[in-house]
């Protein structure tokens, strides 16, 4: 079968065009749904994700997957951390602050 390179040509320009309407009508959307996604969803683009270019063929791919009460509890951990450290910093500078006794 002979293919017409201008057919080629135009499905390629298309597709093109397609991914650069892509590219530019993307937008970062900072609010959720809290609708679960789907283990089966999750796990699809996982593995789709491992075949993204990777420094000198090393597929340092690892991932976690985090659902449900565990999800809300690794979301707190940071704050917990800040607020120690908080608490910690205060104590610092009230004992730098205390008066030298000989």
């Amino acid at each position: 079968m002979k293919t017409n390179n201008r057919t080629y040509i135009d499905k390629r320009s298309r597709m093109n065009m397609k991914l650069e309407q892509i590219i530019k009508e993307r937008r970062s959307i900072k609010r959720f749904k809290d609708i679960p996604v789907p283990l089966d969803t999750i796990q699809s683009l996982l593995e789709t994700s491992t075949w993204a270019p990777n420094h000198k063929m090393t597929q340092p791919w690892r991932f976690i997957v985090v659902q449900g009460g565990s999800r809300l509890k690794l979301a707190e951990a940071p704050v917990l951390l800040w607020q120690a450290r908080k608490r910690i910093r205060k104590r610092k500078k009230k004992l730098d602050s205390a008066d030298i006794i000989n």
